[in-house]
């Protein structure tokens, strides 16, 4: 909080009132600037925070990514092997014991510190681009995730249609 005081002695004239204007314009400026300072480390402080995490989660996303990847190459060889069973079945109706499996796995991506740099505002005092390929990247993991659902469903769906209870 900032104190004005009134001067100690009495002014005697104009230029006692000037310097006593000038005296307190001097150490107000210097307060605004020196809170100005504080307050501009305090934003830089947020935005290493934020990046340092978002940096972290992202990296541990790709881990998620490469996981993910390795589902997707098993699950393509499972439908291959339910596709031959499938020609097997349309070729060989009342045969019996072959099965279909429906698996799936779903993993969602880390986004708290992408969450959290927005809400406390540090995503305000990035530069643009920084802000722009954050805001990418979690925007194109969504994407993923929704599709990673979707697929999901679509399993889900077969299943229960083979089954008869849909």
């Amino acid at each position: 909080m900032l104190d004005v005081h009134a001067p100690h002695s009495r002014m005697e004239g104009f230029k006692d009132f000037l310097l006593h204007l000038l005296t307190i314009t001097i150490g107000l400026l210097i307060a605004l600037g020196l809170e100005g300072c504080v307050e501009w480390r305090q934003h830089r402080k947020e935005v290493r925070e934020a990046e340092d995490g978002m940096r972290g989660e992202i990296s541990q996303n790709l881990s998620t990514v490469e996981s993910l990847r390795k589902q997707i190459a098993d699950q393509q060889k499972t439908l291959d092997t339910d596709l031959q069973v499938l020609a097997e079945m349309r070729a060989h109706p009342n045969s019996t014991n072959r099965q279909l499996s429906f698996g799936f796995g779903l993993e969602g991506f880390n986004d708290i510190a992408w969450k959290t740099a927005q809400s406390t505002g540090a995503m305000g005092y990035m530069p643009y681009q920084s802000a722009r390929t954050y805001s990418d990247i979690y925007n194109t993991q969504a994407e993923v995730y929704a599709a990673e659902k979707e697929v999901v469903g679509d399993v889900l769906r077969a299943a229960l249609s083979r089954s008869g209870t849909s």
